[in-house]
């Protein structure tokens, strides 16, 4: 008898929802897929909550990293989507599908949701999703190829950030002040700040490309 599998797949376009239930379905016959499926990080707020609410579960999330955010509630991302989902649903697996290869942020993600698995949208082809789900669903991790490359190249620099920092850096990208960092995170101003010179020094000293070195330096200006 074929197990029950809830799925949730989220991302901003419809097309590709369906091109991944589509691509799972052929290559999970052994399952019966519930599926779910949102375009946004309200509709899919929306749906984790009512699932809550009956009583049901999510056993597999697959969500995109840029997603229209949900203002409201705080939820920017995927990676906020994902840390919802994993309060909610503590034993739903994680999927990260993302064309984003920057190792900073791979790192990031890693750090702050600790998913089972990431994807590089240049890795799928037909028979990735057996491969993840195998992994996945026998409690081992799965990176794709470029992810996998990306946070080898990014770890070899020896950059050392460790949970706190991303937790820092997440709150500074939510356009929260540095004065008022210690009213989120139990940490006093004076460590804070010796934190965020030192993130600088990691990224903004190393040899990065001009596009992210304007992006760190919005993310870690001094406020």
């Amino acid at each position: 008898m074929n197990k029950t599998l809830n799925l949730l797949i989220v991302d901003d376009h419809p097309m590709i929802i369906e091109a991944y239930a589509s691509i799972i379905s052929t290559n999970l016959k052994n399952y019966f897929i519930n599926f779910h499926k949102a375009t946004n990080c309200e509709i899919a707020y929306n749906k984790t909550e009512e699932i809550f609410n009956r009583k049901q579960t999510i056993d597999v999330a697959i969500l995109d990293l840029n997603l229209p955010s949900y203002e409201i509630k705080k939820i920017l991302s995927g990676l906020d989507l994902g840390n919802i989902i994993k309060v909610r649903f503590p034993m739903c697996k994680i999927i990260i599908i993302t064309q984003h290869n920057d190792g900073f942020m791979l790192n990031k993600v890693l750090k702050v949701l600790s998913p089972q698995a990431i994807i590089n949208k240049g890795d799928i082809d037909n028979d990735i999703f057996s491969r993840v789900f195998n992994n996945i669903l026998n409690g081992e991790m799965f990176l794709s190829e470029t992810i996998n490359k990306s946070i080898i190249e990014f770890n070899n620099d020896n950059i050392k950030l460790d949970g706190i920092d991303f937790e820092i850096l997440s709150l500074l990208e939510k356009g929260i002040k540095t004065k008022e960092l210690p009213n989120h995170i139990n940490l006093s101003l004076s460590a804070i700040e010796k934190r965020k010179a030192k993130i600088k020094f990691y990224l903004v000293g190393k040899n990065v490309k001009d596009g992210q070195m304007i992006k760190m330096r919005e993310m870690l200006r001094f406020s």
